[in-house]
Formats: C-alpha cells, sequence, structure tokens
C-alpha cells in the first residue's frame, strides 16, 4: 500500500513523496528538510486507531494480490524483509535475474526514494533496453474506489526510477483496486509525465525557496500524521478558525484576510457581517454560511461564558 509506506519511512526522503500528497508546508520547510534522520526519527509517536485499521486492511489486500500472483505460477522475488541498505541491490539484482514481480522492490535515485509493492516483468521485443527484451512496469495496491491525483503522481516517480534502472521507460503503470477480481488499473506513462514533471519541478523549488517559518495549515493527511498532537497544541494556543464545525477550507482564509483571525474575534464580529466576500456575492453562499458559523460560535461562546469554562473552542 504505496501511500502509507512512504508516509512511514518519510524521514529518509530528502524531498519527501507525501509533502505531493498533503501539500503539508511543515513538511518541506528548511529545518525539516535539513534534520537529519535521527532527529526525524524521534518525531512524536501517535497511535492512531483508524490509521492502524486502514494500514492493516492495505496489507491484506496487498498480500491476497501477491497470492494471486503466485497462484499463476509467476516466479516471484520477495524484497519485504531486505534491511534498506542492501534493498536497492537486492531490487536491481532481481530485476537482471529476470525474476516474473519483485515484491516491496526499493527504487531510489538522488533525492528520491520508494518502496513500490511490486514490479512486474513484461516483454518489450520492439525496444531492448539494459536487461534486453526484459522490462518492469510499477504495479501499486491502493485501498480507494477511485485512483486519486497523488497516486499518479506516485507511480510517475516509480516509472521514473524504474526507467533509470533498466535503462527504458515503462509504457504503464498499474493499480490494484479492491474487489475488482484483481483486474489492474493501467495508465499509460506518457500520458502524464509532463504533469508530474511540471508538480515535481514545483516542490523542488518550494523547498529550496522555502521559508523557515511555516504554519501547519489543517490538511486531510491531518487524520493519520504522527505529528498531529504538535500541530493541534498550536491551533488550540493560536484559538485557530479551523475549529469551527462546518468551515470550509477557504472560510478561514476568508475571515483571515478581513481581519477575523481567531475564533474569539469570530464571536465578537458583529451582525449584519461588515464587509462583503472577496470570493461571490455579497448575499451569496459563501455569506451566508460565515453568517451561521459566526452564530453558532457567538452561541456557543456565550454558553461557555455562563458556565464559567472560559472560551469555547467550537470543535463539536
Amino acid at each position: 500500500m504505496g501511500i502509507n509506506r512512504c508516509e512511514c519511512s518519510r524521514e529518509r526522503l530528502l524531498y519527501p513523496l507525501p509533502t505531493w500528497q498533503i501539500t503539508c508546508h511543515v513538511v518541506t520547510s528548511p529545518p525539516w528538510i535539513s534534520a537529519s534522520r535521527k532527529e526525524r526519527s524521534q518525531s512524536p509517536w501517535w497511535e492512531n486507531p483508524h490509521l492502524l485499521v486502514l494500514q492493516q486492511r492495505g496489507l491484506e489486500h496487498e498480500k491476497t494480490y501477491i497470492q494471486s500472483l503466485r497462484s499463476k505460477g509467476l516466479a516471484i522475488v520477495d524484497l519485504s524483509n531486505e534491511a534498506e541498505e542492501m534493498a536497492s541491490e537486492a531490487t536491481w539484482a532481481a530485476m537482471k535475474s529476470g525474476a516474473q514481480a519483485i515484491v516491496q522492490a526499493s527504487l531510489g535515485s538522488g533525492d528520491w526514494r520508494g518502496r513500490a509493492d511490486v514490479l512486474l516483468r513484461v516483454e518489450r521485443l520492439e525496444k531492448p533496453g539494459r536487461l534486453g527484451n526484459r522490462s518492469y512496469e510499477v504495479v501499486d495496491c491502493k485501498l480507494a474506489r477511485e485512483t486519486k491525483a497523488e497516486t499518479i503522481l506516485q507511480l510517475c516517480l516509480y516509472s521514473e526510477l524504474v526507467t533509470e534502472l533498466q535503462g527504458l521507460e515503462p509504457e504503464f503503470f498499474h493499480v490494484i483496486r479492491p474487489n475488482v477480481g484483481f483486474q489492474p488499473e493501467s495508465y499509460r506513462l506518457s500520458a502524464f509525465a509532463a504533469y508530474y514533471r511540471v508538480v515535481k519541478r514545483a516542490l523542488q523549488d518550494a523547498v529550496k525557496a522555502g521559508s523557515s517559518q511555516t504554519y501547519p495549515e489543517p490538511v486531510s493527511h491531518c487524520d493519520i500524521c504522527r505529528w498531529w498532537k504538535e500541530c493541534d497544541s498550536q491551533w488550540r494556543g493560536d484559538d485557530h478558525l479551523s475549529f469551527v464545525a462546518g468551515a470550509s477550507k477557504l472560510q478561514p482564509k476568508e475571515l483571515t484576510l478581513q481581519g477575523v483571525p481567531s475564533l474569539e474575534s469570530l464571536a465578537k464580529l458583529p451582525l449584519p457581517i461588515p464587509f462583503n466576500p472577496s470570493r461571490g456575492a455579497r448575499v451569496g453562499k459563501d455569506r451566508v454560511m460565515l453568517k451561521i458559523l459566526h452564530e453558532v460560535n457567538q452561541a456557543l461562546t456565550e454558553q461557555a461564558r455562563r458556565l464559567g469554562v472560559g472560551h469555547f473552542h467550537g470543535d463539536f
């Protein structure tokens, strides 16, 4: 299950793959990037039961897929237990030996690293490479019913790393989704290569030019991130607007732009709201939602004051 594998091993990456997927500026900041492997390995541990279940389901999905390959009689080299220091050499040795499937193949070049769920051997008679007529394509097992953009980017990277090894660009990469009888969802690499290069360059430029001062804006990855407690402490200390129930990503940004950066300032905002949203009409959806958020938060703040429990943080 590729995304989780990359997330769990991101302390080994100079340009961590999850930063493409979660758009978290903290992990692309120079202090994080320049931290040693030891410093990153000492990052806080948070045992999220939902994440553990997700990881277990992903491993079971991957294991069942590999069993299906064995049932077809494929010669499989499994590198799951191979030490990271030796995995890259073992991957190349398996490719040269002509293994039909390589499980947990270690791929790396320069600042980029990853472990592919499976490399499948294909025949490329018309374009021989470093391995002769043999070639390998990346296969990744995902639990999502629909393939996401970050999966495409991940497998474009893996395909690029495979290209460097075998001297021949894979024609396709493949996603194995659940409940489809292990039928691969195949994507032509050339159809996404330009998009991948643009995103990769943008990430490299952002890391190179990034400020050491970053703020942990909430993103979807926060639900399973081991740094969540640290970020949550900062949000609560800052009285962050993300604690307003039902708020979209744009609404806290709009409020901050209008000089309303915290829950307390939101609760004190007079009605009618004395500004026009920068997006949409004054009576449009954004304005109506801002009014609702204001009224709810103001009522809860007043209730907390009456109960003598201090300011209410709206995370209901």
